[in-house]
């Protein structure tokens, strides 16, 4: 998990180096890190403790979960999580009519009659065994989370930032501090309402910086969510990464 966020301030750093900023930022999860620190609200050792900070969850959960894609939207996933016989929670709102959630894999066929019954499909993603994440039941960890946070200097967003914690635009000036990031720990992210707000708000040329452009959907899907904005090259295997940069800037 560290190693991802280390990447992406990695290709930040890259870009910076090159002279090429962003106009705005978008960051989903631990990417939101990198989108701040991108956008001129964190230094490079700020970014790094954060993202340190959250290995102390890991380090005290067990590696037990999956996550499950509910074809429903937030409120109806909401009401069917307070009834679930087993622990569920929604992570992340990836559509109108899709959430991805978590259920202890031990308890996946209980989860599935459960939906079944309510008549909602839902698959299990193949994914190795994860640690629960953006799960409220993790504020048991919170005063561990917050030591490494501790003197943390945070400072005014340079660029616009659209964060899936909160599903909206912050706007330039905002400080996110000690508390923002705690939250990020608790809460599902809904990158559907960041990401439509980026795009209701003119931003039509889009580079993503991690290991797969817009993991959380297939080709055709995020075709159509991006509509007629247009997804860069970035970061791939097997590619120098200043080939990829070189290819975009000579798009963008």
């Amino acid at each position: 998990m560290h190693f991802s966020t280390v990447l992406q301030l990695v290709l930040v750093a890259l870009w910076r180096a090159h002279g090429l900023q962003p106009t705005a930022t978008l960051g989903v999860s631990l990417g939101e890190i990198a989108a701040v620190y991108s956008a001129g609200g964190l230094t490079l050792t700020d970014a790094l403790r954060i993202s340190l900070s959250y290995q102390t969850v890991g380090q005290a959960e067990q590696p037990a979960y999956g996550v499950l894609v509910i074809d429903v939207g937030l409120a109806a996933a909401s009401q069917l999580v307070a009834g679930c016989p087993a622990e569920l929670f929604v992570v992340l709102v990836l559509s109108a009519d899709s959430c991805f959630a978590m259920c202890p894999l031990a308890d996946f066929a209980v989860v599935s009659a459960y939906l079944a019954g309510h008549r909602v499909a839902c698959h299990l993603l193949r994914t190795a065994p994860m640690w629960p994440y953006h799960a409220t039941r993790l504020a048991q960890h919170l005063a561990a989370v917050r030591q490494p946070l501790r003197g943390l200097q945070p400072l005014p967003l340079a660029r616009p930032c659209y964060l899936a914690t909160v599903g909206r635009l912050v706007p330039v000036g905002t400080v996110l501090g000690p508390d923002y990031w705690l939250t990020l720990l608790l809460y599902p992210v809904n990158l559907h309402a960041a990401l439509a707000a980026a795009l209701a708000d003119g931003y039509r040329l889009l580079v993503p910086f991690g290991l797969h452009p817009f993991p959380f959907y297939q080709v055709l899907a995020y075709q159509q969510v991006l509509g007629a904005a247009e997804l860069l090259p970035a970061f791939q295997p097997d590619i120098p990464e200043l080939e990829s940069l070189n290819a975009t800037r000579r798009v963008g």
